[in-house]
């Protein structure tokens, strides 16, 4: 519960340091502001995520998870059905990928080519939130709340990017700079997740 508290906070105040800078140095536009506060909320919902796959759910998230039908956060997330590819599951992927396009976020108003590698994940992004709701129906036959929070987010992102974007923001060299990032990120995480869990 501290750690917790502690994640938010230091998140909350390092959003409000940034709208801070942008006030004097103006580096966000209402791209850049729409696809903040759309990550922001894939981060908050994926840490929830991430900490209930850890075994540090609380009472306050079980009360979320089981308010409706056959909703069960704890048996979705921690099912054989959540593990992706490498050991890397849901919870891990979206994460590390909210962290990454909140990051990135930041830095589009003056870098719009940045978010490169969010538009080619479109696709991808698309056949996770199918997996995911497949798995929960069929396979698990429970509801993540949390899992469709991030599926519903992940949607809308989508949906944000294909609105404001066009084919001149693809570009090979920032394509791969973004994934280098994605994957340093990636790299870091899994080198953490040991000790986190």
């Amino acid at each position: 519960k501290q750690f917790s508290c502690l994640f938010l906070s230091k998140s909350v105040n390092c959003v409000f340091l940034l709208l801070k800078l942008n006030y004097f140095f103006n580096f966000l536009n209402i791209i850049s502001l729409s696809l903040i506060s759309i990550n922001f909320i894939g981060l908050f919902l994926s840490f929830f995520a991430l900490k209930e796959s850890f075994g540090f759910g609380n009472k306050h998230l079980f009360r979320v998870c089981s308010a409706i039908k056959n909703g069960n956060c704890n048996q979705v997330i921690k099912s054989n059905n959540a593990n992706l590819f490498f050991g890397i599951t849901y919870s891990d992927l979206t994460f590390v990928f909210y962290f990454y396009s909140l990051i990135i976020s930041f830095f589009i108003s003056k870098f719009p080519l940045l978010i490169t590698l969010n538009i080619l994940f479109i696709p991808i992004s698309f056949v996770i939130i199918l997996y995911s709701i497949y798995q929960q129906k069929i396979s698990i036959k429970k509801w993540c709340i949390l899992c469709l929070g991030i599926s519903l987010t992940t949607f809308f992102q989508s949906i944000l990017l294909i609105y404001f974007s066009n084919n001149s923001l693809i570009n090979l060299k920032y394509g791969v700079f973004s994934l280098f990032i994605f994957c340093s990120i990636l790299l870091l995480y899994l080198l953490l997740k040991p000790i986190l869990s």
